[in-house]
């Protein structure tokens, strides 16, 4: 997965590949938004813009700082950097949740 860094935002080539032309999955302003470069548009896919932590439907979950990105098992997972953890959003229903590692 191909991931590049441009000023204050974070992309991730398309897991669609039939659209990963066309779209990138940026993080930006404490949301992750799918951005359409050729049209100079995007949507907010998860988070509310505030700065804090809160779990629950995509658009009402919250992050600070989110800074990474990874897709496994269906799952994207994100580094929200300043609240020091590792988000998890399910690709089909877009709930939000905190990812706990037990022992470690």
């Amino acid at each position: 997965m191909l991931t590049e860094r441009s000023s204050n935002a974070t992309y991730l080539a398309s897991f669609t590949p039939a659209l990963a032309s066309t779209t990138r999955l940026v993080l930006y302003n404490n949301e992750a938004k799918s951005a359409f470069p050729a049209m100079r548009g995007a949507v907010t896919l998860l988070g509310t813009g505030s700065p804090r932590h809160k779990d629950g439907p995509g658009l009402s979950a919250e992050f600070d700082e989110p800074g990474g990105l990874s897709i496994a098992y269906r799952k994207l997972c994100i580094a929200d950097t300043n609240n020091h953890a590792t988000r998890t959003a399910d690709l089909e229903s877009s709930e939000v949740a905190t990812l706990v590692m037990n022992g470690i």
